[in-house]
């Protein structure tokens, strides 16, 4: 019996995540569309924008940290601090905007704020606040203007010139570590109760 808990548990740990990875021909399509996004997210990010640039490595990714200067094609140009960078969006592995929050004291920035509606991405949890009201949602569309969220099965329109707080609607790392730690507990306290009820 112990063999057999054993030998589940090491299936489960080993195959498990490798039937979820994806055959080559999937992985290559995934890559295609990623660069796709990536230069999608520069163009909407646009000249002048401060980002994080993740670029495959031969041995480990390496971050470059700069200002992009113009996107032409497949490329784009990278401004670090003592010189001008060409990237191939099928280099990079990510691209990020140097801040995923967005918080205005004064007046309303809405560059700032449509710059971190894209970083936080269509489709993800976004919460906020803007002059009249506080709002939260899943992003549905960003537009030059404005963009929209699904809030509480209504479709919310936000003005990106109206908005004094934006940010990532997300559970704490710490919190999803918890969960993850006592799923895994839970998991080894029941293999464990199995195997010593059988002996």
């Amino acid at each position: 019996m112990k063999r057999l808990l054993v030998f589940c548990l090491m299936i489960l740990v080993t195959e498990v995540p490798a039937m979820f990875a994806g055959g080559p021909a999937e992985q290559s399509s995934k890559a295609l569309a990623q660069q796709a996004s990536l230069k999608e997210k520069a163009e909407l990010f646009g000249p002048g924008t401060q980002v994080t640039a993740r670029i495959r490595g031969t041995s480990s990714n390496v971050d470059y940290h700069g200002t992009i200067d113009e996107i032409s094609g497949n490329n784009m140009k990278l401004k670090l601090k003592d010189r001008i960078m060409p990237i191939e969006f099928g280099q990079l592995e990510a691209l990020h905007f140097r801040t995923n929050s967005y918080e205005s004291k004064r007046r309303p920035d809405p560059v700032q704020a449509r710059r971190v509606a894209i970083e936080i991405g269509i489709g993800e949890k976004a919460k906020g606040r803007r002059v009249s009201e506080r709002f939260s949602g899943v992003i549905r569309s960003i537009g030059d203007e404005s963009f929209t969220l699904n809030a509480e099965d209504r479709a919310l329109s936000v003005r990106f010139d109206e908005v004094t707080k934006l940010e990532k609607d997300d559970m704490p790392r710490w919190a999803k570590g918890a969960i993850a730690g006592g799923v895994a507990f839970g998991l080894f306290a029941l293999m464990m109760g199995i195997a010593l009820s059988g002996d």
